[in-house]
């Protein structure tokens, strides 16, 4: 799915310490935080990535989670939602069918980047997203969302 967002983004550069944010197994946070470039603080912020007075656009990929605990469920060894879940077993194939989506709509036009980590440049994914019509949750139970951000290059 595609959807334009130019003039829609809502820009918190809160977003950014999202990272840092403990959850299951990972009690400061993301571990790529200050590792990666692509990740928070390198990540550069969204005014001086894209060119935000030219179109740019959410290019999602939609992930069936309950369809995945079901499949999952099948497997004796793990025998809890939360094994069921893990992203171990789903992330990268998300993660890889969105790479495809982006770079079949950039082809041609070379003067188009991406991020896949909105957050890490100030971008409120989630507030944008529901705001232009994407069912997204906070807290996603049976659909997960995946979320690239394309844009012109800022010269």
């Amino acid at each position: 799915m595609i959807v334009e967002v130019t003039g829609k983004l809502i820009i918190d550069m809160r977003a950014r310490e999202w990272c840092l944010i403990p959850y299951s197994m990972h009690a400061k946070g993301c571990p790529n935080y200050g590792k990666r470039p692509e990740c928070p603080p390198q990540a550069p912020f969204i005014q001086n990535f894209i060119d935000l007075s030219r179109a740019h656009f959410f290019v999602v990929e939609i992930f069936d989670m309950k369809a995945q605990v079901e499949k999952m469920a099948l497997n004796p060894r793990l025998k809890t939602n939360a094994q069921r879940r893990c992203c171990l077993y789903w992330q990268n194939g998300v993660r890889k069918r969105l790479i495809e989506q982006v770079e079949d709509f950039i082809t041609g036009f070379p003067q188009l980047v991406y991020t896949l980590i909105p957050e890490a440049m100030g971008i409120d994914v989630i507030k944008t997203a529901q705001n232009v019509g994407i069912p997204i949750e906070t807290k996603p139970k049976d659909t997960i969302y995946k979320i690239a951000l394309v844009g012109f290059r800022k010269v």
